[in-house]
């Protein structure tokens, strides 16, 4: 499953996915860095949805690789 992101930046980002479909983990499709699924307090209030963690810290906004075109691809269990 893959998600294209187009915002210029972002912290910890929603999937829009349902829970139920299980997500392990992510990627960055362009260079393979391995993207770790948030548990922090935003992610907390929204169970019904995974949040992917774009940056070392699920509170800091980061400045994605390219800002048209960045896509997360996500590894189901």
């Amino acid at each position: 499953m893959e998600f294209t992101l187009n915002v210029p930046s972002a912290g910890t980002y929603d999937l829009y996915v349902r829970s139920k479909d299980n997500p392990d983990r992510g990627r960055l499709l362009s260079t393979g860095v391995e993207l770790q699924l948030a548990k922090g307090w935003a992610a907390a209030n929204y169970p019904q949805y995974p949040f992917v963690v774009l940056g070392r810290q699920e509170n800091e906004t980061y400045a994605l690789p390219d800002e048209r075109d960045t896509v997360v691809k996500i590894q189901l269990k």
